[in-house]
């Protein structure tokens, strides 16, 4: 029987076209290869990449001294285990070439090729996982912020552009909550293809409230921020529910004036009361007239003042008529209220009295 001696050079992606050396390693690390390998037994040499990529295409390449068209085995085994399987067959060529090619999976595997009875012997190669890229930074600037003042439940909107690698990705408006301390979603959209954004969204709680909008992490980008500003966002807070600086309300809860029943009111007859503001409110709103269950002589008066100014007097408070109030109270300290010349002894009224504010 003639002496066979068979050579595998090489095993490459596969590729349709000749590389050179510089591209066939370039080649080599797009599919995860890192280094070769070599064995032989003297007459039988295999060369391998010590590592591939999963799901990736390989060629097997090599030559032997047998004749044109002989059969060339591929046999591959799991490592760790003991027999082998046939992987495919391929036919000698030209000058004792033959090539073979096959896409490997996710296991390590060893590989070595047979003509007539002769293999080579096994080479081992194994299934690595390129690392993935690192994410990379990303960017938010802001170009329209949301209106500085609003009533809680109004929705504020803010646009902005976003660096490239986020188009297509999702941004979105957060509000600071700080009882938690933590930031919550109102609304979010996604950057166009155009960079840019515009999100929406409903803030139901009054208070100094922080807005920003914020691009989260994925796997390919790092999260991103932009800050909105911090929102004036102003509440209707009943005066029966505040605390008093000065004076004591003589009552609180439901009082008819005039046959009208309102829930939230206040009464005081002679003592002048002062409520805290904190500079954080601009408007109140009230119905003042005598408490229903005076004596039908009753008269009183009443001051109303924000700080040092008067806001509403009314000297002619009689049973059976509601007055509405309503006046700003920007930047004012304290709301002041002054009930005087009381006869009869009636209660003064300030029937649902609220305040806007922003606490």
């Amino acid at each position: 029987m003639r002496r066979l001696a068979l050579t595998v050079a090489t095993l490459l992606v596969a590729t349709t076209t000749p590389v050179t050396a510089a591209g066939q390693e370039a080649v080599n690390m797009e599919a995860g290869i890192t280094t070769f390998q070599r064995a032989t037994n003297g007459a039988v040499t295999l060369f391998a990449p010590a590592t591939v990529a999963p799901r990736s295409t390989v060629r097997l390449t090599g030559t032997a001294k047998a004749r044109k068209r002989t059969p060339v085995v591929i046999q591959q085994r799991r490592i760790g285990r003991k027999s082998w399987t046939e992987e495919g067959t391929t036919r000698v060529r030209r000058k004792g070439r033959f090539s073979y090619t096959e896409t490997v999976t996710n296991f390590d595997r060893q590989y070595r090729a047979c003509v007539r009875g002769r293999c080579s012997k096994p080479v081992a190669v194994r299934i690595v996982r390129p690392e993935p890229p690192a994410p990379q930074p990303t960017s938010l600037t802001l170009t329209g912020g949301p209106s500085a003042q609003i009533e809680a439940g109004q929705t504020i909107t803010a646009t902005g552009t976003a660096s490239g690698n986020l188009i297509g990705k999702s941004v979105a408006f957060q509000v600071y909550d700080t009882t938690s301390e933590t930031w919550g979603a109102i609304g979010g959209a996604v950057v166009d293809g155009s960079g840019n954004w515009a999100v929406s969204g409903p803030i139901g709680t009054a208070g100094k409230i922080a807005v920003r909008i914020v691009a989260p992490a994925t796997p390919t980008t790092l999260a991103s921020s932009v800050g909105a500003g911090v929102i004036s966002v102003f509440g209707w807070y009943y005066l029966s529910d505040m605390g008093t600086v000065e004076g004591e309300w003589d009552g609180s809860g439901a009082y008819r004036i005039s046959g009208a029943t309102y829930t939230n009111s206040v009464a005081e007859d002679t003592e002048y009361i002062q409520v805290d503001l904190a500079r954080s409110c601009i408007r109140f709103s009230t119905v003042v007239g005598l408490n229903d269950s005076s004596a039908s002589g009753s008269r009183a008066a009443v001051r109303l003042l924000a700080d040092s100014v008067e806001r509403y007097a009314n000297n002619n408070l009689t049973l059976g008529v509601g007055f509405p109030v309503t006046f700003d109270l920007t930047n004012a300290l304290r709301l002041v209220v002054e009930p005087t010349n009381v006869t009869s002894g009636p209660e003064v009224v300030l029937g649902d009295a609220k305040i806007l504010c922003s606490f």
